[in-house]
């Protein structure tokens, strides 16, 4: 990382202390003989269960049913964010993610390093 960056503060929504994401990378890195330990990786995931949750529950799989069954999904456990961060939906909250999910990173010796998270009032 460019040293230009030195102390750098950002934000994130990865944090390694949510006890679902190191599982998450390590059942990815098994299937795909690679590692991608990155917050792109642990929203794709959550993204993507988020839909099929959705699916789910859609009482028909039309547009209107879809968002029904979307919009049921509640407390799903995210692997993106902090250890409290969930994902629920409904009628008139489509911001998925709740709880610690914003996180503050600084750049560090080249690398992010956790500062807090961000208080949303």
């Amino acid at each position: 990382m460019d040293g230009h960056l030195e102390g750098w503060h950002g934000i994130d929504q990865m944090r390694e202390e949510n006890p679902r994401l190191k599982p998450v990378f390590d059942r990815f890195a098994a299937r795909h003989g690679k590692r991608r330990d990155h917050t792109v990786t642990a929203l794709s995931y959550d993204t993507a269960r988020l839909i099929a949750e959705g699916l789910a529950r859609a009482p028909l799989l039309t547009p209107r049913g879809v968002k029904d069954g979307l919009e049921k999904v509640r407390m799903l456990p995210a692997v993106n964010g902090g250890p409290r961060t969930h994902m629920s939906l409904g009628p008139y909250d489509h911001k998925a993610y709740k709880g610690d999910w914003l996180v503050i990173r600084r750049i560090e010796g080249g690398r992010t390093v956790f500062v807090g998270l961000a208080d949303l009032g």
